[in-house]
């Protein structure tokens, strides 16, 4: 993944094809002035959502796989969609949780610490419970986009 130094700090819309054309790569697959952002399996970069960035084919025989996640202020999913629904969609996080410690058992679970409202202690969270139970119904809620 590659990103536009400063990028994120303007609030202008970027016409790329002009962009790649007022460099000489018409057609090209070089985003001009972006840096790697370097990183390995695993590894989670965070940027801001609005800042110019590109990546390139896998050409490598390995999977590659990435995760896009985006997110709003609560107080503005909540003015559209009510505190209840924004409750009810965010218990995804600890059915995730449990899902992949029931795959992976002896993997060290990440503690929430109180008063976090995913700390284990006195909670009920929900659990993993297959596509039919509970966790399928909670997966299946829409999302809360603006």
């Amino acid at each position: 993944m590659y990103a536009l130094p400063g990028s994120h700090a303007t609030l202008r819309r970027y016409d790329i094809p002009a962009l790649l054309k007022s460099h000489g790569q018409a057609g090209g697959d070089v985003l001009p002035g972006a840096v790697p952002i370097v990183a390995a399996a695993g590894d989670v970069a965070v940027c801001y959502r609005n800042a110019l960035h590109c990546s390139f084919p896998n050409a490598s025989p390995r999977l590659r796989v990435t995760f896009n996640f985006g997110f709003h202020k609560r107080e503005w999913v909540e003015a559209k969609w009510g505190t209840a629904a924004v409750e009810e969609r965010r218990k995804v996080v600890p059915i995730a949780m449990d899902c992949r410690m029931q795959r992976f058992p002896r993997e060290k679970v990440f503690e929430f610490r109180a008063p976090h409202p995913f700390a284990r202690r006195g909670k009920n969270l929900p659990r993993w419970d297959g596509w039919d139970g509970e966790a399928g119904r909670i997966l299946a809620l829409p999302r809360l986009s603006l």
